[in-house]
């Protein structure tokens, strides 16, 4: 005969069943856990096991390096320029529009004959030449070039210069006119208004005697 459980005793297995379902509990828990992974970056630093020589010497080299590109890209500039005058000077001396008119038949011929050798000489023998050549062979022929060049840019700009000391000298003629008497400039003797109609009559007379000889003057000379 099973003796009845005494009060405040539980019944055999009664206790056991809330202490199991409180394990499943807490597994359940542990289930619902993440891991989340994360590279961790690092880095690593040498020692450099150089010498001071070496890397002087690393340096130097370096140096020489970039000086062999700068002469490699100022050649090829020069020599594009070389190229280029010869093109377009080429063109414009036989032009109407542009140099030819500026230019005598001899000049002309010899100049065309420079800018012909220079051409050929830069796909021959020139190819592969220096810096210093290619300027050299730039400012000879530019000695033909510039004063031709020099008679068109003062054609086109000579007429408004001679305007402009035209208007300038009539500007203070006619105020040297209208100031004469004029009280408000009764402080300005007479020597230095004369001073000014010199200045003016001199001014006045080397523009007209300039545009007389330049008038006599073909276009080329």
């Amino acid at each position: 005969v099973e003796e009845a459980p005494k009060d405040g005793e539980a019944k055999e297995g009664e206790g056991e069943a809330p202490a199991e379902e409180g394990k499943k509990e807490e597994a359940k828990t542990e289930k619902k856990k993440k891991t989340k992974k994360t590279n961790l970056g690092f880095s690593e630093t040498r020692p450099l096991e150089w010498t001071k020589t070496e890397l002087d010497g690393f340096f130097e080299k370096e140096v020489a390096m970039a000086n062999i590109d700068r002469v490699v890209i100022e050649t090829s500039n020069m020599r594009n320029e070389l190229e280029s005058y010869v093109y377009d000077m080429r063109d414009k001396i036989i032009s109407e529009s542009q140099l030819k008119p500026f230019t005598t038949e001899d000049e002309r011929a010899t100049f065309s004959d420079a800018l012909e050798k220079t051409e050929n000489w830069l796909y021959e023998d020139g190819f592969d030449a220096t810096k210093k050549v290619y300027a050299e062979k730039l400012k000879d022929l530019k000695a033909y070039g510039s004063p031709i060049e020099f008679r068109l840019s003062e054609s086109k700009t000579r007429p408004n210069a001679m305007s402009t000391l035209q208007r300038t000298v009539e500007k203070y003629q006619s105020w040297l006119n209208s100031s004469t008497g004029d009280e408000q400039y009764a402080h300005i003797t007479e020597e230095e208004f004369k001073k000014c109609h010199d200045a003016c009559d001199a001014s006045s007379s080397w523009m007209y005697e300039m545009m007389d000889k330049q008038g006599s003057l073909a276009s080329n000379q």
